[in-house]
Protein backbone atom coordinates (compact mmCIF):
# COMPACT_ATOMS: atom_id res chain seq x y z
CA UNK A 1 0.00 0.00 0.00
CA UNK A 2 2.81 2.52 -0.25
CA UNK A 3 4.28 4.98 -1.76
CA UNK A 4 1.14 6.33 -0.23
CA UNK A 5 -0.30 4.88 2.97
CA UNK A 6 -3.38 3.03 2.81
CA UNK A 7 -4.20 0.57 -0.57
CA UNK A 8 -5.85 -1.51 -3.36
CA UNK A 9 -7.02 -2.27 -5.18
CA UNK A 10 -9.15 -3.03 -1.56
CA UNK A 11 -8.79 0.31 -2.27
CA UNK A 12 -10.22 0.36 1.55
CA UNK A 13 -10.30 4.52 1.37
CA UNK A 14 -10.41 5.97 -1.92
CA UNK A 15 -8.16 8.73 -1.53
CA UNK A 16 -4.56 6.64 -0.58
CA UNK A 17 -4.95 3.85 -3.07
CA UNK A 18 -1.67 2.59 -4.44
CA UNK A 19 -2.77 2.49 -8.14
CA UNK A 20 -3.36 6.64 -7.79
CA UNK A 21 0.00 7.02 -6.29
CA UNK A 22 3.47 7.38 -8.49
CA UNK A 23 6.35 6.08 -7.21
CA UNK A 24 9.71 7.50 -6.06
CA UNK A 25 12.14 4.52 -7.09
CA UNK A 26 14.75 6.08 -4.57
CA UNK A 27 13.24 5.44 -1.79
CA UNK A 28 6.23 -9.81 10.99
CA UNK A 29 4.29 -8.57 13.45
CA UNK A 30 2.85 -9.85 16.76
CA UNK A 31 -0.72 -11.17 17.87
CA UNK A 32 -1.80 -11.15 14.35
CA UNK A 33 -5.13 -12.86 13.39
CA UNK A 34 -3.76 -13.71 10.40
CA UNK A 35 -2.97 -17.16 11.73
CA UNK A 36 -6.02 -18.26 11.80
CA UNK A 37 -6.43 -18.72 7.95
CA UNK A 38 -4.52 -21.44 7.27
CA UNK A 39 -5.71 -22.92 10.70
CA UNK A 40 -9.27 -22.85 10.07
CA UNK A 41 -11.05 -24.91 6.91
CA UNK A 42 -12.56 -22.72 4.01
CA UNK A 43 -15.93 -24.09 4.99
CA UNK A 44 -15.89 -23.34 8.41
CA UNK A 45 -18.70 -21.86 9.77
CA UNK A 46 -19.62 -18.49 11.62
CA UNK A 47 -17.91 -18.41 15.56
CA UNK A 48 -21.66 -17.18 16.12
CA UNK A 49 -23.46 -20.49 13.94
CA UNK A 50 -24.62 -23.95 15.57
CA UNK A 51 -22.31 -26.35 16.02
CA UNK A 52 -24.30 -28.88 14.48
CA UNK A 53 -24.81 -28.86 10.25
CA UNK A 54 -27.14 -26.58 8.63
CA UNK A 55 -29.68 -28.65 7.23
CA UNK A 56 -31.13 -28.36 3.28
CA UNK A 57 -34.14 -30.18 1.49
CA UNK A 58 -33.48 -33.18 -0.08
CA UNK A 59 -35.23 -33.57 -3.05
CA UNK A 60 -35.08 -37.37 -3.75
CA UNK A 61 -36.78 -40.41 -5.08
CA UNK A 62 -37.63 -41.39 -1.54
CA UNK A 63 -39.84 -37.96 -0.88
CA UNK A 64 -38.22 -35.06 0.84
CA UNK A 65 -36.69 -35.05 3.86
CA UNK A 66 -33.69 -33.59 5.72
CA UNK A 67 -29.62 -33.76 5.22
CA UNK A 68 -26.85 -31.70 5.86
CA UNK A 69 -24.80 -29.91 3.92
CA UNK A 70 -22.04 -31.09 1.74
CA UNK A 71 -18.69 -29.16 1.96
CA UNK A 72 -19.20 -27.97 -1.33
CA UNK A 73 -22.52 -26.89 -0.22
CA UNK A 74 -21.55 -24.76 2.66
CA UNK A 75 -18.41 -23.28 0.63
CA UNK A 76 -20.92 -21.66 -1.42
CA UNK A 77 -23.39 -20.38 1.61
CA UNK A 78 -19.80 -18.93 3.05
CA UNK A 79 -18.77 -17.36 -0.15
CA UNK A 80 -21.96 -15.95 -0.94
CA UNK A 81 -22.10 -14.83 2.98
CA UNK A 82 -18.92 -13.74 2.76
CA UNK A 83 -19.35 -11.49 -0.59
CA UNK A 84 -22.54 -9.43 0.97
CA UNK A 85 -20.19 -8.51 3.61
CA UNK A 86 -17.50 -6.97 1.23
CA UNK A 87 -20.44 -5.79 -0.81
CA UNK A 88 -22.01 -3.73 2.74
CA UNK A 89 -17.81 -3.08 3.19
CA UNK A 90 -17.66 -0.98 0.16
CA UNK A 91 -20.49 1.21 0.30
CA UNK A 92 -19.85 2.16 4.03
CA UNK A 93 -16.39 3.23 3.56
CA UNK A 94 -18.05 5.63 0.63
CA UNK A 95 -21.32 6.47 2.18
CA UNK A 96 -20.75 6.86 5.89
CA UNK A 97 -19.39 9.62 7.93
CA UNK A 98 -16.74 9.13 9.86
CA UNK A 99 -13.56 10.21 12.00
CA UNK A 100 -10.97 8.80 13.89
CA UNK A 101 -6.89 7.70 14.93
CA UNK A 102 -5.43 4.77 13.12
CA UNK A 103 -2.23 3.00 13.22
CA UNK A 104 -0.57 1.59 10.11
CA UNK A 105 2.33 -1.16 10.20
CA UNK A 106 5.00 -2.37 7.55
CA UNK A 107 8.23 -3.66 8.65
CA UNK A 108 8.49 -2.96 11.83
CA UNK A 109 7.53 0.53 11.11
CA UNK A 110 4.15 2.26 13.05
CA UNK A 111 2.76 5.23 11.42
CA UNK A 112 -0.01 6.69 13.10
CA UNK A 113 -2.87 9.31 11.17
CA UNK A 114 -5.76 10.90 11.67
CA UNK A 115 -8.84 9.90 8.79
CA UNK A 116 -11.92 11.82 8.38
CA UNK A 117 -14.52 11.35 5.57
CA UNK A 118 -17.50 12.85 5.19
CA UNK A 119 -20.32 13.15 2.81
CA UNK A 120 -22.05 16.82 2.13
CA UNK A 121 -24.55 17.37 -0.53
CA UNK A 122 -23.66 13.75 -2.27
CA UNK A 123 -20.03 14.75 -2.22
CA UNK A 124 -17.36 13.00 -0.19
CA UNK A 125 -15.05 14.89 1.55
CA UNK A 126 -11.51 12.93 2.37
CA UNK A 127 -8.55 13.96 4.68
CA UNK A 128 -5.64 11.67 6.13
CA UNK A 129 -3.01 13.28 7.69
CA UNK A 130 0.28 12.09 8.87
CA UNK A 131 0.77 12.30 12.82
CA UNK A 132 4.18 11.30 12.99
CA UNK A 133 7.10 12.14 10.63
CA UNK A 134 6.79 14.39 8.03
CA UNK A 135 3.80 16.68 8.37
CA UNK A 136 1.71 15.09 5.32
CA UNK A 137 -2.13 15.17 4.26
CA UNK A 138 -4.01 14.14 1.48
CA UNK A 139 -6.90 15.03 0.60
CA UNK A 140 -9.74 14.42 -1.86
CA UNK A 141 -12.70 16.54 -2.06
CA UNK A 142 -15.33 16.52 -4.81
CA UNK A 143 -16.20 12.98 -5.92
CA UNK A 144 -19.66 11.51 -5.97
CA UNK A 145 -20.65 9.03 -3.22
CA UNK A 146 -22.71 7.44 -5.96
CA UNK A 147 -19.64 7.32 -8.33
CA UNK A 148 -18.38 4.11 -7.94
CA UNK A 149 -14.51 2.49 -9.19
CA UNK A 150 -13.99 -0.09 -11.45
CA UNK A 151 -12.46 -2.14 -8.09
CA UNK A 152 -15.42 -1.29 -6.22
CA UNK A 153 -17.70 -2.47 -9.12
CA UNK A 154 -16.03 -6.29 -8.62
CA UNK A 155 -15.63 -6.19 -4.46
CA UNK A 156 -19.52 -5.71 -4.68
CA UNK A 157 -20.03 -8.74 -6.89
CA UNK A 158 -19.88 -7.81 -10.41
CA UNK A 159 -18.38 -10.39 -12.41
CA UNK A 160 -15.73 -10.13 -15.44
CA UNK A 161 -15.30 -11.37 -18.20
CA UNK A 162 -11.96 -12.85 -19.45
CA UNK A 163 -12.06 -13.78 -23.09
CA UNK A 164 -14.83 -16.83 -22.92
CA UNK A 165 -14.70 -17.07 -19.23
CA UNK A 166 -16.36 -14.91 -16.85
CA UNK A 167 -15.31 -15.00 -13.02
CA UNK A 168 -16.04 -13.29 -10.01
CA UNK A 169 -14.37 -12.88 -6.75
CA UNK A 170 -14.62 -15.76 -5.27
CA UNK A 171 -13.21 -17.55 -8.16
CA UNK A 172 -9.96 -15.50 -6.97
CA UNK A 173 -9.94 -15.65 -3.43
CA UNK A 174 -10.97 -18.53 -0.55
CA UNK A 175 -13.38 -17.01 1.52
CA UNK A 176 -13.68 -17.83 5.59
CA UNK A 177 -15.72 -16.21 8.29
CA UNK A 178 -12.69 -16.48 11.08
CA UNK A 179 -14.87 -15.44 14.60
CA UNK A 180 -15.22 -11.88 16.36
CA UNK A 181 -12.70 -9.59 17.68
CA UNK A 182 -12.82 -6.14 19.51
CA UNK A 183 -11.57 -3.22 17.99
CA UNK A 184 -11.49 0.33 18.64
CA UNK A 185 -14.33 -0.70 21.45
CA UNK A 186 -16.50 -1.76 18.76
CA UNK A 187 -17.47 -5.67 18.15
CA UNK A 188 -16.13 -7.32 14.53
CA UNK A 189 -16.28 -9.99 12.37
CA UNK A 190 -13.70 -11.04 11.10
CA UNK A 191 -13.05 -12.39 7.56
CA UNK A 192 -10.64 -14.42 5.83
CA UNK A 193 -9.55 -13.91 2.25
CA UNK A 194 -7.04 -15.99 0.65
CA UNK A 195 -5.73 -16.36 -2.52
CA UNK A 196 -6.15 -19.17 -4.93
CA UNK A 197 -2.71 -18.33 -6.43
CA UNK A 198 1.08 -16.94 -5.63
CA UNK A 199 0.34 -14.24 -7.74
CA UNK A 200 -1.77 -12.10 -5.19
CA UNK A 201 -1.65 -11.30 -1.29
CA UNK A 202 -4.04 -12.52 0.82
CA UNK A 203 -6.45 -10.45 3.61
CA UNK A 204 -7.84 -10.58 6.75
CA UNK A 205 -10.31 -8.21 7.76
CA UNK A 206 -12.33 -7.33 10.44
CA UNK A 207 -15.66 -6.16 9.49
CA UNK A 208 -17.80 -3.45 12.40
CA UNK A 209 -20.97 -5.57 12.95
CA UNK A 210 -23.07 -2.30 13.19
CA UNK A 211 -21.79 -0.38 9.99
CA UNK A 212 -19.91 -2.68 8.03
CA UNK A 213 -16.93 -0.13 8.27
CA UNK A 214 -13.66 -2.01 7.99
CA UNK A 215 -11.78 -1.45 11.74
CA UNK A 216 -8.98 -3.63 10.75
CA UNK A 217 -6.86 -5.04 7.34
CA UNK A 218 -4.14 -7.36 7.60
CA UNK A 219 -2.49 -8.21 3.96
CA UNK A 220 -1.48 -11.66 4.46
CA UNK A 221 2.04 -12.79 2.20
CA UNK A 222 3.24 -16.54 2.09
CA UNK A 223 3.93 -18.19 5.31
CA UNK A 224 0.93 -16.51 6.53
CA UNK A 225 3.09 -13.56 7.24
CA UNK A 226 1.55 -10.05 7.78
CA UNK A 227 2.78 -7.77 5.59
CA UNK A 228 0.85 -4.70 6.67
CA UNK A 229 -1.66 -3.36 8.83
CA UNK A 230 -3.87 -1.07 9.13
CA UNK A 231 -6.40 -0.67 11.99
CA UNK A 232 -8.49 1.67 13.89
CA UNK A 233 -7.52 2.67 17.44
CA UNK A 234 -10.49 5.17 18.16
CA UNK A 235 -14.01 6.13 16.13
CA UNK A 236 -16.60 8.16 15.71
CA UNK A 237 -19.59 8.02 13.37
CA UNK A 238 -22.46 10.25 11.93
CA UNK A 239 -23.26 13.02 13.23
CA UNK A 240 -20.32 13.32 15.28
CA UNK A 241 -18.00 14.08 12.51
CA UNK A 242 -17.01 17.08 11.36
CA UNK A 243 -14.55 17.68 8.00
CA UNK A 244 -12.18 21.01 8.50
CA UNK A 245 -8.65 20.44 6.87
CA UNK A 246 -6.00 21.45 8.82
CA UNK A 247 -4.47 24.30 7.79
CA UNK A 248 -0.41 24.39 8.65
CA UNK A 249 2.22 26.61 6.70
CA UNK A 250 5.12 23.75 7.08
CA UNK A 251 2.71 20.69 5.99
CA UNK A 252 2.83 19.07 2.78
CA UNK A 253 -0.69 19.15 1.13
CA UNK A 254 -1.61 16.24 -1.72
CA UNK A 255 -4.75 16.42 -3.76
CA UNK A 256 -6.15 13.62 -5.24
CA UNK A 257 -8.82 13.27 -8.03
CA UNK A 258 -10.11 10.08 -8.78
CA UNK A 259 -13.91 10.91 -10.63
CA UNK A 260 -12.32 9.99 -14.00
CA UNK A 261 -12.32 6.06 -12.98
CA UNK A 262 -15.99 5.83 -11.79
CA UNK A 263 -19.50 5.12 -13.09
CA UNK A 264 -22.58 6.19 -11.74
CA UNK A 265 -24.15 3.11 -13.09
CA UNK A 266 -24.94 0.10 -11.04
CA UNK A 267 -22.78 -1.67 -13.49
CA UNK A 268 -18.75 -1.88 -14.76
CA UNK A 269 -17.71 1.21 -16.42
CA UNK A 270 -16.96 1.03 -20.08
CA UNK A 271 -13.33 1.57 -19.36
CA UNK A 272 -11.98 0.63 -23.09
CA UNK A 273 -13.31 3.75 -24.33
CA UNK A 274 -10.52 5.05 -22.26
CA UNK A 275 -7.38 5.80 -24.31
CA UNK A 276 -5.18 3.07 -23.69
CA UNK A 277 -1.73 3.41 -25.79
CA UNK A 278 0.33 0.91 -23.31
CA UNK A 279 -1.03 -2.57 -22.24
CA UNK A 280 0.15 -5.32 -19.72
CA UNK A 281 0.60 -8.72 -22.10
CA UNK A 282 0.71 -10.75 -18.93
CA UNK A 283 -1.49 -10.00 -15.83
CA UNK A 284 -2.66 -13.05 -13.11
CA UNK A 285 -5.83 -14.19 -13.95
CA UNK A 286 -8.53 -11.69 -12.73
CA UNK A 287 -6.81 -8.20 -13.13
CA UNK A 288 -8.75 -6.37 -15.49
CA UNK A 289 -7.69 -2.96 -17.01
CA UNK A 290 -9.23 0.20 -14.76
CA UNK A 291 -8.15 2.93 -16.32
CA UNK A 292 -5.01 5.44 -18.04
CA UNK A 293 -3.91 8.89 -16.81
CA UNK A 294 -1.36 11.09 -17.67
CA UNK A 295 1.33 10.84 -14.63
CA UNK A 296 3.13 13.74 -12.95
CA UNK A 297 6.53 12.80 -14.21
CA UNK A 298 5.18 13.49 -17.75
CA UNK A 299 4.59 9.88 -18.54
CA UNK A 300 1.61 7.51 -18.83
CA UNK A 301 0.77 5.60 -15.97
CA UNK A 302 -1.83 2.76 -16.61
CA UNK A 303 -4.02 0.82 -13.97
CA UNK A 304 -5.23 -2.61 -13.14
CA UNK A 305 -7.04 -4.31 -10.38
CA UNK A 306 -8.92 -7.91 -9.53
CA UNK A 307 -11.17 -6.24 -6.92
CA UNK A 308 -8.96 -6.34 -4.11
CA UNK A 309 -5.56 -6.12 -5.62
CA UNK A 310 -4.88 -2.79 -7.62
CA UNK A 311 -1.08 -2.32 -9.44
CA UNK A 312 -0.27 0.83 -11.37
CA UNK A 313 2.17 0.98 -14.49
CA UNK A 314 4.38 4.26 -14.91
CA UNK A 315 5.45 4.26 -18.71
CA UNK A 316 8.16 7.09 -19.34
CA UNK A 317 10.34 8.35 -22.15
CA UNK A 318 13.88 8.41 -20.58
CA UNK A 319 18.07 8.19 -22.05
CA UNK A 320 20.30 6.00 -21.09
CA UNK A 321 21.54 7.45 -18.42
CA UNK A 322 18.03 7.82 -16.58
CA UNK A 323 17.21 4.14 -16.97
CA UNK A 324 16.86 2.55 -13.39
CA UNK A 325 16.88 -1.69 -13.14
CA UNK A 326 15.98 -3.12 -10.12
CA UNK A 327 13.07 -3.83 -7.27
CA UNK A 328 12.32 -2.53 -4.13
CA UNK A 329 9.94 -3.48 -1.27
CA UNK A 330 8.14 -1.42 1.17
CA UNK A 331 5.45 -3.01 3.71
CA UNK A 332 3.78 -5.08 0.81
CA UNK A 333 4.49 -2.47 -1.92
CA UNK A 334 6.47 -4.25 -4.26
CA UNK A 335 8.55 -1.56 -7.02
CA UNK A 336 9.90 -2.74 -9.79
CA UNK A 337 11.71 -0.69 -12.65
CA UNK A 338 12.83 -1.99 -15.57
CA UNK A 339 13.14 -0.51 -19.55
CA UNK A 340 11.65 -1.04 -22.92
CA UNK A 341 12.78 0.20 -26.38
CA UNK A 342 10.24 0.91 -28.91
CA UNK A 343 11.93 2.16 -31.87
CA UNK A 344 14.52 4.60 -31.50
CA UNK A 345 12.86 5.70 -28.42
CA UNK A 346 14.16 3.93 -24.62
CA UNK A 347 11.47 4.16 -21.80
CA UNK A 348 11.59 3.58 -18.37
CA UNK A 349 8.81 1.10 -16.87
CA UNK A 350 8.25 1.34 -13.01
CA UNK A 351 5.06 -1.38 -12.09
CA UNK A 352 3.99 -0.60 -8.10
CA UNK A 353 1.23 -2.68 -6.66
CA UNK A 354 1.00 -5.17 -3.74
CA UNK A 355 1.42 -8.45 -5.48
CA UNK A 356 4.48 -10.70 -4.85
CA UNK A 357 7.15 -8.81 -6.26
CA UNK A 358 8.27 -11.73 -8.55
CA UNK A 359 4.81 -11.52 -10.67
CA UNK A 360 4.94 -7.91 -10.66
CA UNK A 361 8.24 -8.11 -12.78
CA UNK A 362 6.99 -10.57 -15.00
CA UNK A 363 4.26 -7.65 -15.71
CA UNK A 364 6.49 -4.74 -15.83
CA UNK A 365 8.52 -6.77 -18.77
CA UNK A 366 5.24 -7.69 -20.45
CA UNK A 367 4.79 -4.03 -20.90
CA UNK A 368 4.19 -3.25 -24.70
CA UNK A 369 2.27 -0.23 -26.80
CA UNK A 370 -1.11 -1.17 -27.43
CA UNK A 371 -2.07 -1.16 -31.04
CA UNK A 372 -6.10 -1.03 -32.12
Amino acid sequence: MQASYLAVALSLFSVMAIAQTEPNPEQSLNNSAAARVSDMPPSAAPAESSSEAPLVQDQSAQGSRARPLTEQERQVIIHKEVQLILNKMSRAVRELDYQGLVTFEFDNHVDSMRISHKVIDGVEHESLVQLNGARREVRSVGRGANCTAIGEHLLRGASMRLGERILRLWDLYQYSILGRQRIADRDALLLGVKPRDEHRYGYVIAVDRETALPLMLELVGGANKVRERFQFVDLKLGADVEFAPEQAADKLVEQVDRSHLCSDREQLPEVHKTRQTWEAAWLPEGFVFSGQQASKAGGDQIMYTDGLNALSIFVQPASEEQVIIGTTHRGATSVVMSKMSLGQQLYTVTAVGEIPGGSLRQIAESVRSKTR
